[in-house]
């Protein structure tokens, strides 16, 4: 018999739906005001901007050009991805950056910029409506766990001394408990989660830096 069916009475299973109920809300304080389902501490930005970036240049024909450039994109591409180590991106920017005319430099760079800007916020919007969903299936979850708990304490409450009854709330409480520990085991993958947009705009910002650098007179 598992520790919840050990003589504890009801008590035990309220207690733990509780407790799953709490850690879930109780994450979710640092929410943003009208995003009821995003669990992190961190403010929830929707969508990176320019000047979030420290960028005040002109932007508009870039916004329209950058994806019919083959090496801008192919270099964007690069950029953006996690997989491309810091150095090696800004090694890859300060590349780029040299092969061009000094006439182009600032056009190419802006277009490199703005690039830059649309991948990142697509990349972000999947991130974030991930994390979102993810925790609303968890209070979904916690919900339902709570629901179990409560009949199984009535389930207690009916054995008596039949064996059969017995049996199947023994193997009903192990149910409920591997429900517990995989919903636990997800929580915690949470704050995890939650760092990967602040860890997208810290990286972002630095080759925002690095193409600002290029943009200097004799960057």
């Amino acid at each position: 018999m598992t520790r919840f069916g050990n003589g504890w009475g009801l008590s035990p299973f309220i207690a733990v739906a509780g407790c799953l109920a709490f850690t879930t809300s109780a994450f979710a304080v640092g929410g943003a005001p009208g995003s009821p389902d995003w669990p992190c501490p961190q403010r929830k930005v929707v969508k990176l901007s320019a000047s979030d970036l420290q960028w005040d240049g002109e932007l508009a024909e870039a916004t329209k050009e950058w994806r019919r450039d083959s090496g801008v994109s192919k270099l964007v591409e690069l950029l953006a991805s996690r997989r491309t180590s810091q150095d090696a991106a800004a090694d890859a920017l300060k590349a780029f950056s040299d092969k061009l005319p000094a006439g182009d430099r600032a056009a190419k760079l802006t277009l490199v910029f703005v690039g830059l800007l649309d991948t990142v916020n697509e990349y972000r919007s999947a991130v974030i409506s991930g994390i979102e969903r993810f925790n609303k299936r968890q209070k979904g979850r916690a919900s339902e766990i709570e629901q179990e708990g409560l009949k199984l304490a009535e389930m207690k409450k009916s054995i008596g001394g039949d064996p059969r009854l017995s049996a199947e709330y023994d193997k009903a409480v192990e149910l409920y408990d591997w429900n517990v520990r995989v919903f636990e085991e997800r929580r915690q993958n949470l704050p995890i989660a939650c760092e990967i947009p602040p860890a997208i705009d810290g990286r972002t910002f630095e080759l925002v830096r690095e193409i600002r650098e290029l943009l200097k007179p004799g960057g």
